[in-house]
C-alpha cells in the first residue's frame, strides 16, 4: 500500500508522518484516560506500556487509512 504525500501550506509531508502524529495524539489521550482511572498504577513499566499503546494505535490507523 502506498501512502500519498500530504500538502500542508506548500510543504509536502509523508502520509505516514501524518498518521504517526495522529496516533501520537490518540495514544496520549488514551494514556491520560487510563491514568485517570488508575490503570497505569497496575502496570509494571508505564513507559513501555505507553509505547505499546502508541504502536497499537499507529498500526490500527495505518491499516484503516488508505
Amino acid at each position: 500500500m502506498m501512502y500519498r504525500e500530504v500538502d500542508m501550506l506548500g510543504i509536502f509531508l509523508p502520509g505516514l508522518l501524518v498518521v504517526a502524529l495522529a496516533a501520537l495524539v490518540m495514544a496520549y489521550a488514551v494514556g491520560r484516560l487510563l491514568g485517570r482511572i488508575g490503570f497505569t498504577k497496575r502496570v509494571w513499566h508505564p513507559e513501555l506500556f505507553n509505547i505499546a499503546v502508541f504502536v497499537l494505535v499507529f498500526a490500527a490507523l495505518a491499516q484503516t487509512i488508505p
